[in-house]
Formats: C-alpha cells, sequence, structure tokens
C-alpha cells in the first residue's frame, strides 16, 4: 500500500534491486517556486535563507522521495547574476583562463575555507536533518564542466585541436577542484550527483569525450569509491547514446538521463548494472497537457519500471517557469504508473 515506504526507503530499495510500493518520484526542486514563495527568484539565487525558506516550500507542496540540497553557489545562473550584481547586467563575464597563462598561478580556496560552499555545506546538514525520511542529494559540477567554465566552452573546445597537452592540465585542475568539493559534501551524508553537462554529445563528439573526459571521469569517480560511503550518481545534459558504453563502465550508483537520449538503450546496455533516473521533457513542466504529461510518464515507466533499478525525474532541472499545475501532474502521474500495482500487471 502506498504510504508504508519512506521515500528513503523506496529510493534504497532501487539502489539493492527491490521492490518497494511503487519507484521513487524526483523533483530537483530548488528556487523554482521562489516567487509561490514570496521571493523574487534573484533573491532567493543569491540568499541562502530565502533558498532555505523556498526549499521548505516545495517540499510542502511537492513532496518527492529523493530531494536536492538549496543554495548551490556554483550552478551557472547563481554565478551570472552574483557577477551582474557585483558589476553590471552588461558586462561581459572574464574567464579565469581566458589567458592560458593564467593556468600557472591558478589556485582556489579550499571548500570548507570558502564561504559560499561552507554554507552550502551548511545547507546539505540543514537538509538531512529536517527531512530525516528521505534521502538529499547535493550536486558537484563535473570536471569538464568546470574546465568549460574557467576557460570558455567554445575556446576550450578549440584547444581539443590546438594544444591538448593544455587541455589535461586544465583538466587535472578541474578534476581535483571537483574531487575537493565532492570529498566536502560527502562528509555532510548526502549522496551526491556530479552534474558534467557540457560532456554531451549535443555539445562535444565522442572523440573529444573518450580523449579529453572519460579518464577524468573515471579517476574521480574511483577515488570517491575509495575514500566516500555514499552513493555517487552522474548527469550529462542532452544527447549520449554514443557514449553510454562509456558512462556504464564509470562506477557509479545512478545515470540521469535526458530527454534526447534513447531511455530504451540505456536499459538495454545496463541491464540493472547501474540506476537510472529521468526521463521526463523539461517542457512538460511548461508547455504540456495532462494527456502529454501522463503519457511520458507512463513511456518511461513502460520501458523501465520493472527493471527495479529506475527513478522517475525530469531528464534535466524543472525549468523556472514551470506551471505549478504541470509539476501537479506529474506526481499525479508519477504516483499512478509507477506504483509496483501498474508496474506487475504489465500496464
Amino acid at each position: 500500500m502506498v504510504g508504508e515506504y519512506t521515500g528513503k526507503e523506496r529510493v534504497e530499495a532501487v539502489f539493492q534491486r527491490e521492490k518497494a510500493d511503487r519507484i521513487p518520484v524526483i523533483l530537483g526542486l530548488t528556487v523554482q517556486l521562489a516567487r509561490q514563495a514570496g521571493y523574487e527568484l534573484n533573491e532567493a539565487r543569491l540568499d541562502p535563507e530565502k533558498a532555505w525558506q523556498t526549499f521548505l516550500f516545495n517540499e510542502e507542496m511537492f513532496p518527492t522521495d529523493m530531494p536536492r540540497v538549496p543554495a548551490n553557489p556554483y550552478l551557472p545562473d547563481v554565478i551570472q547574476n552574483r557577477q551582474e550584481g557585483t558589476l553590471a547586467p552588461d558586462k561581459g563575464r572574464q574567464r579565469r583562463l581566458a589567458d592560458k597563462e593564467n593556468l600557472k598561478t591558478f589556485r582556489y580556496r579550499p571548500p570548507k575555507e570558502n564561504r559560499a560552499y561552507a554554507t552550502y555545506l551548511e545547507m546539505a546538514r540543514r537538509s538531512l536533518a529536517t527531512l530525516t525520511d528521505r534521502v538529499v542529494w547535493g550536486e558537484v559540477g563535473g570536471p569538464w564542466s568546470i574546465a568549460a567554465d574557467l576557460r570558455g566552452t567554445v575556446q576550450l573546445i578549440y584547444d581539443t585541436y590546438d594544444d591538448k597537452q593544455f587541455v589535461h592540465e586544465v583538466m587535472e585542475v578541474a578534476t581535483q577542484l571537483c574531487l575537493d568539493r565532492t570529498l566536502a559534501m560527502a562528509e555532510t551524508g548526502v549522496y551526491i550527483r556530479i552534474g558534467d553537462p557540457s560532456a554531451s554529445c549535443s555539445l562535444i563528439s565522442p572523440k573529444i569525450y573518450r580523449e579529453f573526459v572519460k579518464s577524468y571521469h573515471e579517476r574521480l569517480f574511483s577515488e570517491l569509491r575509495r575514500e566516500t560511503n555514499t552513493r555517487l550518481g552522474l548527469h550529462i545534459c542532452g544527447f549520449v547514446d554514443p557514449i553510454m558504453e562509456d558512462i556504464l563502465s564509470l562506477p557509479i550508483d545512478w545515470f540521469e538521463i535526458d530527454a534526447l537520449s534513447s531511455l530504451e538503450r540505456l536499459v538495454s546496455l545496463s541491464q540493472g548494472k547501474i540506476a537510472i533516473r529521468g526521463q521526463i521533457p523539461v517542457e512538460m513542466f511548461i508547455e504540456g497537457t495532462k494527456e502529454q504529461i501522463y503519457e511520458e510518464v507512463k513511456r518511461c515507466v513502460d520501458i523501465a519500471g520493472d527493471t527495479r533499478a529506475f527513478m522517475l525525474a525530469p531528464g534535466c532541472s524543472v525549468p523556472y517557469n514551470a506551471r505549478l499545475e504541470n509539476i501537479k501532474l506529474f506526481l499525479d502521474a508519477a504516483h499512478k504508473y509507477g506504483s509496483y500495482g501498474y508496474i506487475d500487471r504489465g500496464g
């Protein structure tokens, strides 16, 4: 019966390949509902306490099995808004490695000594202490996306042709930064999702992924396996079909698949090796009809629900202009089609 399991038990059932009452349902809301909570969106992005209050509002309105730690200071939109607040809305952002020579003197403050990141770590502890019956996950930017942020995405891609050694040197730094942040976050007890959206084949070729990203993903997750006991996930935006087998070779617990990739292919290749999370198209939360939302949820469950290694979630972050009605429709459909009563009947 629904209600006999906690969110934590549902999520852990997936990782143990066991059956609960239904598959876990995840939204990952942070500040998307800031206006409904009484704040301007940028207030919630930049003010940790307002982000926290928005998070509590989210969980009261739309409780899910695996909430996301709020107030991440290194999301791209937060960085951009912080930049504009310090400078001006039309001020071009200066990439720290726009000049290659800057790599020689590049340093970063350890996560626990970084005031913004220390606040994020405290948010993780608060989230766990508040939502004791659920799994909480925190996001850390992945190595390739950190490198792209430091150098500039287009320039970094050019560098893979013009200066391969420089790219590897940047990736060494970015991987260590990602590792340090992740180890600090893992100490709080939350599960970790490495978000490396720029590593998608929607942006780079499979060849670039294999030459400049994969080995750093392998090193990162292997060391995290040795140094932590937390669950580890990976998200890459967009199209990943050409590198699915590479992803499946990584020592991760779950992969979050975006709507542009093939859920059928990932399920077939994985054979339950890792848990899969996704794959509802994010546009459903803006413009989807009830029929479309229900059909998308049903499609995902029909493909992956009986693997006991699947979690229903958006393929990427819920948009800031998502409609409340559509979020509710997603949850209603997820509870209907994600129940093992539906799955065991074969639809």
